[in-house]
């Protein structure tokens, strides 16, 4: 789904915590008709005509309402295949136990020998949403609770993004981007966080005061433990406290109380409007930012075998002797062959925000005028089945549209 298609569902919501199912229907015309999803669906179109070809339809936790019946007519009207469209949500890969959700996605193989295909949102607890759940909940005529991100880019991110045109290619991993919120309007940002975490001005306050006494977190002579990275209240601390210390590592007292007088009343405007005239605690939020983003690796050529948070909590889900785990959620290709199974990122075929490796300043001044370095990886997971096991490798799209592999060679 393209950004405009996201907005079209994020406007469903009402009150902005739920969404309101009975429009799905008609925002799908709204999405299939984008600029950037038209071509898409003309594409889907085209390879659905194949005699050989069949098309499966996996929801994510952007775009829950291909659970719904009437949005799934509307799809295969779209790309010409009537009834003939298969959905892996319909029946989960693995049942869930007590309060831990099922994995729902599409098996490729037989038993043992078989590659699971997920989106990957079964593993973040902010954005994850639980398919069965929605469903129910429509069914008995109940508003459907958005997850926590989802609210985040509907009451905050769209908010902003009127007087910042790259907020969109943010993908809001919620410890990382809460800085940046907080940097441009504290006084939408704040409520979000107390609603959700309980973390007012005041007790965010605390927390980074305390990170502050335990000394540098993120340095080679880090000196304390970095928090749990699922305790955002904790690493947004961390991330901040990191943003004051690189602006004024002599006077943290100062830059706290700077801080919470930006909290409290936002930013005065900068000459010139570059976010990097600002100064104290602005700059701060803003260096905590860009800490954060860089620390995610997430489209660095570096980052191929890098953790994204996927494959370690799926682990106890997963059968033993499968070939390989594949996911999108994260939006960063992946390909870890290390350890078993094996696990694939495919990665997005949507512009990313991207963060230049020069330094902060130069880094933040372009990001205010503009220049955005925001291209799509796209890259795809391509699973072939002959005799024997699947193979799996990672391939990716060039600019003049000729496909070449990520992969010196498949992983079976």
């Amino acid at each position: 789904m393209d950004r405009a298609g996201e907005r079209a569902w994020t406007e469903l919501a009402s009150p902005p915590a739920h969404c309101r199912a009975e429009l799905a229907a008609d925002r799908l015309t709204t999405i299939l008709e984008g600029p950037r999803t038209a071509p898409v669906i003309a594409a889907l179109r085209r390879f659905a005509a194949r005699a050989d070809s069949g098309i499966s339809l996996l929801a994510g936790n952007h775009d829950p309402e291909t659970l719904l019946p009437d949005v799934r007519a509307g799809f295969e009207k779209a790309i010409g295949r009537e009834g003939s469209v298969r959905y892996p949500d319909d029946a989960p890969l693995a049942a869930g136990l007590g309060d831990r959700w099922p994995v729902w996605g599409h098996a490729v193989g037989n038993g043992a020998g078989s590659v699971w295909i997920v989106h990957g949102d079964r593993w973040d607890p902010h954005n994850a949403v639980h398919r069965d759940a929605l469903r129910r909940a429509v069914a008995a005529g109940r508003p459907v609770e958005l997850p926590v991100g989802s609210q985040l880019v509907y009451r905050v991110l769209n908010q902003l993004q009127p007087e910042n045109r790259w907020i969109p290619e943010l993908k809001p991993e919620l410890p990382v981007v809460f800085p940046l919120l907080l940097y441009l309007d504290p006084r939408v940002t704040l409520p979000f966080l107390q609603e959700h975490w309980g973390r007012s001005e005041r007790l965010l306050s605390g927390f980074v005061d305390g990170r502050l006494r335990l000394g540098p977190l993120l340095g080679p002579d880090a000196g304390a433990a970095p928090p749990a990275a699922d305790d955002l209240p904790q690493v947004l601390s961390a991330l901040i406290a990191e943003g004051l210390l690189g602006e004024a590592p002599n006077a943290p007292g100062a830059q706290l109380a700077d801080l919470r007088n930006h909290l409290r009343h936002g930013a005065a405007p900068a000459a010139g409007g570059m976010l990097a005239a600002h100064g104290g605690a602005g700059r701060a939020l803003l260096r905590a930012w860009l800490i954060g983003v860089r620390g995610l690796l997430r489209w660095s050529p570096a980052s191929l075998e890098a953790d994204d948070g996927v494959l370690e909590p799926a682990r106890r889900w997963l059968p033993e002797g499968l070939v390989a785990l594949v996911a999108g959620h994260t939006h960063g290709p992946r390909r870890s062959t290390a350890g078993a199974p094996a696990y694939f990122n495919s990665g997005t075929w949507i512009p990313v925000g991207r963060l230049p490796e020069h330094e902060m300043e130069r880094s933040i001044d372009e990001i205010e005028a503009g220049r955005w370095e925001a291209d799509a990886p796209r890259t795809w997971v391509m699973i072939t089945c002959d005799d024997g096991p699947p193979q799996v490798a990672l391939w990716r799209c060039d600019k003049d549209g000729a496909p070449s592999p990520v992969d010196a060679a498949p992983h079976a």
